[in-house]
């Protein structure tokens, strides 16, 4: 593999990796529709977001929770960011 080709593979990969990112907070926060648009869809609802993060972290005290949830959310936002960015 040439110099060139792996520049432009890893430019590539790391754009589908915050693709992947961003797509994961765009539906957090309803872009891609509510609820109702989508049945795989969280729908933007803090509630549903709060229940998820509790389910996939049951070790975790029900008050950090919700604080958690947006820390991921604000972390993914971040990481894909960066990517986009190349840091």
């Amino acid at each position: 593999m040439t110099l060139g080709a792996l520049r432009y593979a890893t430019v590539v990969l790391r754009f589908a990796l915050a693709a992947a990112f961003l797509t994961a907070v765009t539906d957090r926060l309803g872009i891609w529709g509510g609820r109702r648009a989508q049945r795989t869809c969280l729908g933007g609802d803090t509630c549903r977001i709060s229940w998820q993060a509790a389910t996939l972290n049951p070790w975790f005290p029900k008050g950090v929770i919700f604080a958690l949830a947006w820390f991921v959310t604000v972390a993914e936002t971040s990481l894909g960011e960066a990517l986009i960015l190349s840091f």
